[in-house]
C-alpha cells in the first residue's frame, strides 16, 4: 500500500492520510512526525496498525494538554475526562492509551496532584474563603487527593493560620446578616471552621 496524500482536515487538526487514492486514516500531527510519513511512502497493515495505536495515546495526550490549559487538574480528572473523550472517539474506554497519555503528562510535568492540591487549597481559602475541613474534604472526595498528600500540603501552607484569617474576613462581610455571635459562630461552624478559631476570633 502506498501513502498518496496527506492533508489537514477541515474540522479539526488532525492529519488525514489517504492511501491508493482512498482516506485511509488521521493522526495527531506529532504521530505523522515520529513515524516519517510522506506521500509515497510504502506501508502494510500492521504499521498503519502501529501508528493507530501510538495515534490513540496522543490524541488524549493532546486533549488532556488543552483541559489543563483552563486551570490545574487532578489526576482523577484527567483519568475520568480522558475516559469520556476515548469512548466518544474510539468507541471504548482505552486504558493503555489513557495511561500512556497520562505518563506523558507527567513526564512533561503538566499533571501534579502535589501541584494540583497546593494551587486549590491557596484558591479556596483566599478567594472563597473555605475552611480547611472544607478543603480536605473536597480534595479527597471530588478530586481523588490522597489524605497523606493533602496533609502534607496543607501543612506547609501554613493552612490554619490562613483560616483564622478567612474566618475574620467572613466576619467583617457578615456582621449585618448574623447580629448575635451565637449565630455568627453556628455559620461559621457549619462552613466546617475550627472550633477554637471561631471562639478566638469572636471572643466567646
Amino acid at each position: 500500500m502506498k501513502v498518496t496524500r496527506i492533508y489537514r482536515g477541515k474540522k479539526s487538526n488532525r492529519i488525514n492520510i489517504d492511501i491508493e487514492e482512498e482516506f485511509g486514516f488521521s493522526v495527531e500531527e506529532d504521530t505523522l512526525i515520529k513515524f516519517d510519513l510522506y506521500v509515497g511512502r510504502e506501508i502494510n497493515e500492521s504499521f498503519v496498525k502501529e501508528i493507530e495505536e501510538f495515534d490513540r495515546s496522543e490524541y488524549l495526550f493532546n486533549k488532556a494538554v488543552g483541559y489543563i490549559a483552563r486551570r490545574p487538574r487532578s489526576e482523577k480528572e484527567i483519568c475520568e475526562y480522558l475516559e469520556e473523550k476515548s469512548t466518544k472517539r474510539f468507541g471504548e474506554i482505552n486504558a493503555g492509551s489513557i495511561a500512556k497519555a497520562i505518563d506523558k503528562l507527567k513526564g512533561r510535568e503538566y499533571l501534579s496532584d502535589a501541584e494540583f492540591t497546593a494551587w486549590f487549597a491557596e484558591t479556596r481559602i483566599n478567594q472563597r474563603k473555605y475552611s480547611a475541613f472544607q478543603i480536605r474534604s473536597e480534595l479527597a472526595l471530588k478530586f481523588g487527593i490522597d489524605k497523606e498528600l493533602i496533609g502534607n500540603i496543607l501543612a506547609k501552607q501554613n493552612i490554619e493560620e490562613k483560616e483564622r484569617d478567612a474566618i475574620e474576613s467572613l466576619i467583617s462581610k457578615k456582621l449585618g446578616r448574623y447580629k448575635s455571635k451565637e449565630k455568627m459562630a453556628q455559620y461559621l461552624k457549619n462552613k466546617g471552621f475550627d472550633w477554637d478559631n471561631i471562639k478566638t476570633a469572636l471572643n466567646i
